[in-house]
């Protein structure tokens, strides 16, 4: 747990730049360029401990520590000094974002072929795809639409990968529908092409087809059915209630079926959502006592569409989260030396989400707070196009059909109109002024305006809660560098990379062998936590 000398101290006058420490463990971390260091010599506590006494005591401090320690420790504190005064030119002001990076050429795309479910989950966040409205499903018709659609952007080969997620709802209500589209999405991956559809079906687990299922086995390696699981039995039913069989144990029926994935060689993973009392570690061994090879751990995602106030599931305690989200990483720390580990999904996403801003650290990009519009888009069962699946509820931000495509008029209306009210970072503040911001960007756009009616960054409750996943996240990544441990993507050698690394390369998978997809992949994890590194002035 956080010890009692865990400290935050802002080397700017804003905090935009901090030196911090989790269970002891001291860092330098720059917010305004991503640059982060855990190698810091052994006078670093005093020269910025020195930022919390008076002007007096602070001069009087460096001054000795400058003719104890030399040169070096003298070029901190100047370097410090030109922090404090906001003369350093890591503070430069980013430039503002003018346009989408893709434009009209998304690879994440998330398809309802079912907007109903039938379950009645307490914390789902779209109010089982209907997100307040009426239920409703895909007609076969529309499902071929979309694959005519999918397939344009797929036969353009402007990327690697595109990622089709049918999702609702439960998608398997809507058998038709789903058939359709996993089949000729699929035969995409059969054809002799650059770009390849990574296929998931995201399900409640309650219904099996054995004809979808076999059609996603035909391509492990570009598909996975993903099954909700909640670790234990009383908190699962508890929170995942058959709609009309309330007695019923959905879990019981998700692990049957779930054991039937595994002896038929369906690809497939687990995720699992954590509610308090957050004991993530013990939601992780449940999982992997089930035999399963692959399994994510989630937060709860604090908003229901169409819901003004949060039911009492979304109980919040962030000292007692805080807690257990650094006992889980210390856990995962130390599992992933283990032979024959449980893949951890959230963990991979993990070194992903962070890959751009400690591999960039440094040059302008893109300041937005995801790529809605941009990168990603969404489908509904209508076969409109939206943003993403949040701003499905809102008409007024449809931006096409599948079957006519995009409509270049609306989509660049969204587009100014996000570059316009959602660049938080630049434009708010208490954002521009947070050394979260390069992670956040002031939060998820959708949540935003489903609350609001306009474009705002978080509120400070949530704020607090996304500083200190940061830094217990940032301490996880310079652990894994310094343990060298072996995750799911370090499995090129230091020739592959181009430089010397403390991460070992693994026996598990041959690296050679694998899809190009995949090695971008892995040389991007591996080079952003590469990038953390001794402190330099």
């Amino acid at each position: 747990m956080f010890t009692a000398e865990d400290i935050n101290i802002p080397v700017d006058k804003s905090g935009l730049v901090i030196y911090f420490s989790v269970k002891g463990n001291r860092f330098f971390f720059n917010g305004n360029t991503g640059f982060l260091s855990h190698d810091l010599p052994d006078y670093a506590d005093a020269v910025f401990g020195a930022l919390k006494k008076s002007n007096k005591e602070k001069r009087r401090i460096w001054k000795t520590l400058e003719e104890q320690f030399g040169s070096n420790c003298r070029s901190l504190i100047q370097e410090i000094t030109l922090f404090q005064n906001g003369r350093h030119p890591s503070l430069a002001v980013e430039p503002r974002q003018k346009a989408f990076l893709p434009r009209t050429s998304p690879t994440q795309i998330v398809i309802y072929t079912s907007q109903d479910c039938n379950l009645a989950c307490s914390y789902c966040y779209n109010q089982g795809g209907t997100f307040g409205g009426p239920s409703s499903f895909m007609s076969t018709e529309t499902a071929q639409d979309v694959v005519s659609f999918i397939s344009g952007i797929i036969k353009e080969e402007r990327h690697d990968m595109i990622n089709v997620n049918l999702f609702g709802g439960e998608p398997l209500l809507n058998l038709p529908a789903v058939k359709i589209l996993a089949r000729r999405l699929q035969d995409l991956n059969h054809l002799n092409l650059k770009s390849k559809v990574r296929l998931t079906l995201a399900t409640n687990g309650t219904i099996y087809n054995k004809e979808i299922f076999k059609t996603f086995a035909e391509r492990p390696d570009l598909s996975t059915i993903v099954v909700s699981l909640d670790a234990f039995r009383n908190l699962h039913d508890l929170n995942r209630v058959f709609k009309n069989k309330r007695k019923r144990s959905s879990y019981d029926v998700v692990l049957a079926n779930l054991k039937r994935l595994i002896k038929e060689g369906i690809p497939h993973s687990v995720t699992c959502v954590v509610t308090h009392p957050f004991d993530f570690v013990s939601a992780a061994g449940e999982l992997h006592k089930l035999g399963l090879r692959c399994v994510e751990l989630r937060d709860l995602t604090y908003h229901i569409f169409g819901e003004a106030a949060l039911p009492e599931v979304f109980y919040s305690n962030l000292a007692l989260w805080k807690q257990k989200y650094l006992e889980y990483s210390d856990f995962h720390l130390d599992y992933m030396a283990k032979e024959n580990a449980v893949e951890h999904v959230d963990r991979n996403m993990l070194v992903l989400k962070y890959a751009d801003v400690l591999e960039n650290s440094g040059e302008a990009g893109d300041t937005l707070a995801c790529g809605a519009g941009d990168s990603s888009i969404a489908i509904d069962s209508s076969g409109s196009i939206f943003p993403c699946d949040g701003f499905i509820r809102h008409h007024t931000f449809k931006l096409g059909h599948v079957k006519d495509g995009f409509d270049k008029a609306k989509h660049k209306c969204f587009e100014q109109w996000i570059l316009s009210n959602g660049q938080h970072r630049i434009d708010n503040g208490r954002c521009r002024l947070c050394f979260a911001k390069l992670f956040c960007a002031g939060g998820c756009y959708a949540h935003s305006y489903d609350k609001n009616h306009r474009l705002a960054p978080l509120d400070e409750n949530r704020c607090e809660y996304i500083r200190e996943t940061i830094k217990i996240d940032l301490y996880y990544l310079s652990e894994m560098k310094r343990r060298g441990l072996k995750l799911r993507v370090q499995l090129a050698d230091e020739a592959s990379v181009g430089r010397s690394s403390q991460l070992q390369e693994s026996g598990d998978l041959d690296f050679k062998k694998l899809p190009k997809q995949e090695k971008d992949l892995i040389m991007k994890e591996l080079k952003a936590v590469q990038r953390i590194g001794p402190f330099e002035t």
